[in-house]
């Protein structure tokens, strides 16, 4: 019986380690193949990361090239204003000046109209006294002076500064 026992328990030890060893070269197998995925994941996730690192450090150049041309154009931008903004104060104070000599013209036209005025209201009393001189009182003749040098008659033209187009051999004929 014990010899029966020994068989027995030996016949079931080289079962289990049949078993045992079919298990163990199964599991290697699938160690194996494991293996092999994660290093074929991994050769994968490698090109997938050096690709992605070449991207990101492509972007970077980008934006480092549009920071630049960001502040390039930010600075354009302030010369652009500060030049507009001289040239709209250099155009307000020449307006300025501008209306300010209109006033002191407008001024003045308005003390020259006046002064004309009073001296044709001066030169029509003027007319009128001398008129009435001559209708009642004794005739007489305006000293008019010439000057001894010249005997050729001269025009005094009033009342133009136009005096370019006028024609003096005509005048004195």
């Amino acid at each position: 019986m014990e010899s029966c026992f020994s068989n027995a328990i030996l016949n079931l030890e080289n079962s289990c380690m049949e078993n045992t060893d079919k298990i163990i070269t199964a599991l290697n197998s699938k160690i194996d193949t494991l293996k092999t995925t994660t290093n074929i994941t991994k050769s994968q996730s490698n090109g997938y990361i050096s690709i992605l690192e070449n991207k990101l450090h492509h972007l970077k150049d980008e934006l480092s090239h549009d920071k630049s041309l960001l502040n390039e154009t930010r600075e354009q931008l302030r010369n652009t204003v500060t030049n507009a903004n001289y040239a709209a104060e250099t155009y307000e104070n020449r307006l300025r000046d501008n209306n300010d000599e209109i006033q002191y013209l407008n001024l003045s036209v308005k003390e020259l109209s006046c002064k004309l005025n009073i001296s044709r209201d001066e030169i029509i009393k003027l007319k009128m006294q001398l008129a009435t001189m001559t209708d009642s009182g004794p005739q007489f003749k305006a000293n008019i002076p010439t000057s001894p040098s010249n005997n050729n008659p001269t025009v005094l033209l009033v009342g133009t500064s136009n005096t370019e187009g006028i024609n003096v051999p005509k005048l004195t004929k």
